[in-house]
């Protein structure tokens, strides 16, 4: 099926909220509630109440047949290449980068990503927008995977990929993991807990608006696209900025 990706009838002067409706609807990717995931939203808390108010993990089945998708394989096959620990400098392997490549790879064949293209060459201001695809997909690289410092006097320790979507640990606290895949794969292994979802039952795009606990600190609340596949994300988070 040839997806309709044309950003006519969307424009930057009617709120930047009908191109995310648009990437989500775009995704052909996500999950299903109840068939592909099922989650236990247990209680809700406060964003500045510290227990545990989620003696169970959130996420009680993900299809694992799902997730060997070819985005989301080559995306969980970026996630332990990093240290979590902010202010430890960042060392990318060939074969790390060639992880990344194949990832951009795969998710430029997206009708969420073409769409998002398609939306920035027309509507950003900021910077060029490459016209061929992989310009584009250079600019992604450089957006996401290029490191910097995101510690005092630290020049390579993080990157927009590792904050958004590995999440990181900065003084006692988790800092970014805005992703579903990463919360469950860390919740299987018993690293982190999460607290509570906000989606309201009619939602177009349902969000979880979560608190981490790990071993010991106790993260800021964030939030998550649940659901969606990896490249919703990463496309939500260039249009809207």
């Amino acid at each position: 099926m040839v997806e309709d990706i044309s950003v006519k009838n969307i424009g930057l002067e009617k709120s930047i909220s009908n191109a995310v409706q648009r990437i989500f609807d775009l995704d052909r990717n996500r999950l299903i509630s109840g068939q592909d995931y099922r989650v236990n939203v247990q209680d809700s808390k406060k964003p500045y109440w510290k227990e545990d108010k989620a003696e169970n993990p959130l996420f009680t089945y993900v299809s694992e047949e799902r997730l060997q998708r070819p985005t989301y394989r080559s995306f969980i096959a970026m996630l332990d290449n990093y240290s979590s620990a902010c202010g430890t400098a960042e060392n990318v392997t060939m074969s790390e980068v060639t992880e990344q490549r194949t990832f951009l790879k795969s998710i430029m064949e997206t009708a969420p990503l073409k769409f998002c293209h398609t939306y920035l060459r027309e509507n950003c201001t900021s910077r060029t927008i490459p016209a061929d695809a992989q310009g584009f997909q250079g600019l992604l690289y450089d957006l996401w995977f290029k490191l910097y410092g995101r510690s005092k006097g630290m020049k390579s320790d993080s990157s927009g990929f590792e904050h958004v979507f590995v999440g990181e640990i900065k003084e006692g606290e988790v800092s970014g993991l805005h992703n579903w895949i990463q919360i469950y794969l860390e919740e299987k292994k018993k690293v982190i807990w999460t607290i509570v979802d906000t989606s309201s039952p009619g939602a177009k795009v349902p969000l979880i608006l979560m608190g981490t606990i790990t071993s010991s600190p106790f993260s800021s609340f964030g939030m998550v696209l649940k659901s969606s596949s990896v490249l919703v994300s990463l496309a939500y988070h260039l249009s809207s900025k």
